[in-house]
């Protein structure tokens, strides 16, 4: 090589060693803040996934990473309520005074059957000596298969998988949260809470939709107006049903088959009249009706309990027991936990005719709502 060629490999050498710092550089400040993320989210871990705390996040949007820490980090407990936001109002304190048990409610706003049947999973897998689980089932979400598009559902915490943990170690949300953990550790308030039940219950910040009619009129305009639907009657009203109770054994009878020593309580939680008979326009309670009939027929087992509250006609034809078309109150949230343990409502082969003719019955019409101006 001669002369001139050496020098300019060395002069083009020595053009690159900036570049090589600064890379260093970069690559260095990447991995320490990486490693104060995981080191900062590990400590505080804003959601229990490694240690418990007893201090839960209270806000909505993280209710599907705060239970999986709950399930896997959790003191005992033997009882779970599992659903979406139909039950963030359950009492676990009265399910403890009348079934025996310790309960957790794991309410998740605006969860499909397949999030509610990924919790009941991992929750059973974790905690397989369960005595009670109260899952709800509403025949109108049993065959919602999908995840919900404006939620992250995180399956691989769900799964107890390894990438999914050091995700959730490295994550900037992650540590958002921890931020906000520590203001409320030193007393800077912040949407976290020592009671377990702000992380699913939901009426005290809502309280102001019940009873007002303004609001009331405007949910009952979008979504069960005052005219009949367009769309054709359902003609195979059997074909429908026996989709829905093909869901139910999909997502449901395993866990109730592969765990026989703890006793499920599923039920179909109550909807407003005006819901009702707008749907049944096209046929639509009838078929699911039918379904609940099939699912008790079915599906027996000596664990299983059907509960099926559209035949409650004391709530459903009360609007000022709702919120909108299907969020009730408190107080119905307990009648719901009463009746279970009384055995009202359940679908047997004895009920099921009689529950089918209450929960369609009183749809001719559209009752008017008190609370419509």
């Amino acid at each position: 090589m001669q002369a001139g060629q050496i020098e300019a490999v060395v002069e083009a050498s020595a053009k690159q060693q900036p570049s090589r710092r600064w890379l260093f550089i970069f690559l260095a400040t990447f991995f320490i803040a990486q490693a104060a993320a995981l080191t900062i989210n590990y400590i505080v871990d804003p959601f229990q996934l490694f240690h418990f705390s007893g201090i839960y996040s209270t806000a909505r949007d993280d209710q599907r990473t705060s239970y999986a820490g709950t399930i896997r980090t959790a003191p005992p407990f033997d009882a779970a309520v599992i659903g979406s936001s139909y039950v963030g109002n359950f009492n676990p304190d009265l399910i403890d005074r009348l079934f025996g048990v310790h309960t957790r409610v794991f309410s998740t706003f605006g969860a499909s059957q397949k999030e509610l049947s990924l919790t009941l999973a991992y929750l059973l897998a974790r905690r397989p000596e369960l005595k009670v689980v109260f899952l709800e089932a509403s025949v109108w979400e049993l065959c919602n298969t999908g995840i919900r598009l404006t939620w992250n559902f995180p399956e691989g915490l769900y799964r107890d998988d390894f990438g999914a943990r050091l995700q959730y170690l490295t994550s900037g949300t992650t540590l958002a949260t921890s931020g906000r953990k520590i203001g409320f550790l030193l007393g800077l308030g912040g949407s976290f809470s020592r009671d377990a039940r702000m992380s699913h219950r939901w009426i005290d910040a809502l309280r102001g939709n019940f009873n007002n009619p303004k609001y009331m009129t405007l949910i009952l305009r979008r979504d069960a107006p005052k005219a009949k639907p367009n769309e054709p009657h359902i003609l195979d009203v059997e074909a429908d049903a026996k989709a829905v109770a093909a869901c139910f054994e999909h997502w449901i009878l395993p866990y109730v088959r592969a765990h026989p020593k703890t006793m499920f309580y599923v039920f179909n939680p109550p909807v407003i009249q005006q819901l009702l008979w707008y749907q049944e326009s096209r046929g639509v309670v009838s078929a699911w009706a039918r379904a609940e009939e099939l699912i008790a027929e079915k599906f027996r087992a000596p664990n299983l309990k059907v509960f099926d509250f559209y035949a409650d006609k004391e709530v459903v034809n009360d609007c000022t027991r709702f919120m909108d078309i299907a969020h009730f109150d408190e107080a119905t949230g307990d009648r719901i936990v009463k009746f279970m343990h009384e055995g009202k409502f359940e679908r047997t082969k004895q009920t099921d005719a009689a529950i089918s003719a209450l929960a369609k019955s009183d749809l001719t019409e559209r009752h008017p709502c008190a609370l419509e101006e």
